[in-house]
């Protein structure tokens, strides 16, 4: 495993300050308009606890850090998504370029008469630990109790692309041996020249994820072998594709 990836799952993940760290801006209380909106981010916080992606921050710490908001969007299947509004944080973390798969990119990879599984990644962000001294510049307070974050969160202008350089170091000794696996964020395709192939080096993808702590989102997940599959919001069908 790259020197890298080693450092980031032994001493945890160093937020990319631009500048100073933002100072105390005074312990910023979500507000909520429904009960609706109340319970939807009750639960998301009681599951957050759970995974210990975020921790309450004791008493005595309160006052320090920098506290930011949630706010929540109405999902397309119904109900409420909870997203914590990180956007004055990230105005003094760095700016770096990022590439992220196209479909062009996918096109070009594909073969006539490829087979194809994918592979969804379950709470991608939460397997990065933010270092201890970090974590009092993710807080935000609801119902009076204040939370930080100790795992990479969502709306962390970096989350996508340090999540992405996690999965393409995961990849790359597979990717070595042969294996045609591209990826988007949480979402993996693997592409093969038999339904065996796809079959058995799906299964090693998966023993591989697994063994680097990566849980996989079996719901979301297509792991038998296809000629068509939809990926990114595209069908991709090799069988009706020309050499």
């Amino acid at each position: 495993m790259a020197g890298w990836m080693s450092r980031l799952i032994s001493r945890g993940y160093s937020l990319q300050f631009a500048s100073p760290p933002p100072q105390f801006n005074g312990i910023q209380e979500t507000l909520l308009s429904s009960q609706e909106q109340c319970l939807a981010l009750q639960t998301e916080l009681q599951e957050l606890l759970v995974k210990s992606a975020i921790s309450r921050v004791p008493q005595r710490e309160e006052n320090r850090g920098f506290y930011s908001r949630y706010f929540l969007i109405p999902k397309k299947a119904g109900g409420m998504r909870p997203i914590l509004d990180l956007s004055a944080f990230n105005r003094v973390i760095r700016k770096r370029p990022f590439h992220m798969l196209t479909i062009k990119q996918v096109m070009e990879c594909v073969h006539q008469g490829d087979w194809y599984t994918s592979i969804d990644l379950k709470d991608a962000y939460f397997h990065i630990t933010i270092i201890p001294k970090h974590r009092k510049f993710l807080r935000f307070s609801f119902q009076g109790i204040s939370y930080q974050f100790n795992r990479l969160p969502f709306g962390y202008s970096l989350a996508p692309r340090t999540f992405s350089k996690c999965v393409e170091t995961a990849l790359e000794p597979l990717r070595r041996g042969g294996m045609r696996v591209l990826f988007y964020l949480d979402d993996l395709l693997l592409l093969a020249r038999s339904r065996e192939e796809a079959a058995l080096q799906t299964v090693q993808l998966v023993s591989h994820l697994s063994s680097l702590g990566f849980i996989i989102n079996w719901e979301k997940s297509c792991p038998l072998p296809s000629q068509i599959i939809m990926y990114l919001g595209m069908e991709f069908n090799s069988a009706r594709m020309r050499a």
